[in-house]
């Protein structure tokens, strides 16, 4: 079994749990378990997905203090995405060739927007990717902490999940499988709407736009096109009215260091 297809199907057994999890708020009515989700949420899908994996590994955009990236790094496994050694070398292919050809993830096929291959890029379902060069990852495989996640990617998972459910097995619904499945859908609804929907400000050389929807929901992740136009900014709005929450966070958690240099792709 390839190491993808055991990602995806982790991702589908944390969707079964979120069906058992979303029924069993309505059964009983305890909703403020849904506002555990929010905050989980926000922690291992906004600023796991788009703070650590997208924007400080992928494309080194910004620097933060060093046990702080730590952290991150470590939080970020609970995104249920991918380690991060596969899902930036993933993510950086997808740069080196979006809407083209090599292109892993795009909605695109001969040049045209499908809606089979849209619905593939949401779910995750049969992407056009076989390996990974290792020179989209060079610089973490490098590095032994992202070389231990991938090695031991789902046994963390496991064990954590383990230790929620004796707490408390709602902990392991609420806190991790419903959040994870929410991160799962705005990845997709990023990579499929970041493609299609609303406008463009720079002319690039791909099919990519600002989406207010997935920007909303996304808090930010939405303008895809400004995105694409210049990769290596930590904050993705242009106009004045496009506003990226977690760019405001990525402010707080910066460091500058003269003499450093960013990865840009």
């Amino acid at each position: 079994m390839s190491y993808n297809l055991k990602v995806r199907l982790l991702q589908l057994f944390n969707f079964i749990a979120s069906i058992v999890a979303v029924s069993y708020v309505f059964y009983t009515n305890e909703f403020y378990w849904l506002w555990v989700t929010l905050a989980s949420w926000l922690v291992i899908g906004h600023i796991s997905s788009i703070i650590t994996l997208h924007r400080m590994l992928t494309h080194r955009s910004f620097k933060t203090w060093p046990w702080l990236e730590n952290i991150l790094v470590w939080v970020s496994v609970y995104s249920t995405i991918g380690p991060t050694i596969a899902w930036v070398g993933l993510h950086r292919m997808h740069h080196a060739n979006s809407d083209n050809a090599g292109d892993p993830h795009s909605p695109y096929v001969d040049g045209k927007f499908n809606y089979w291959a849209a619905f593939k890029v949401w779910v995750g379902y049969d992407w056009q990717v076989e390996t990974i060069s290792l020179k989209y990852v060079r610089d973490l495989v490098r590095s032994p902490l992202h070389k231990f996640i991938f090695n031991h990617y789902f046994k963390i998972i496991i064990i954590t999940g383990l230790i929620l459910m004796a707490i408390n097995p709602l902990l392991f619904l609420f806190v991790y499988a419903l959040p994870a499945t929410l991160t799962v859908q705005v990845i997709g609804l990023v990579n499929v709407l970041g493609h299609k929907h609303g406008y463009r400000n720079f002319e690039t050389a791909d099919r990519s736009t600002n989406s207010w929807i997935a920007a909303i929901i996304a808090l930010g992740e939405g303008w895809h096109n400004n995105h694409h136009a210049h990769p290596g900014r930590w904050y993705a709005g242009e106009k004045w009215w496009e506003l990226d929450p977690m760019g405001w966070i990525i402010k707080l958690i910066k460091v500058e260091r003269p003499g450093d240099s960013n990865l840009r792709l």
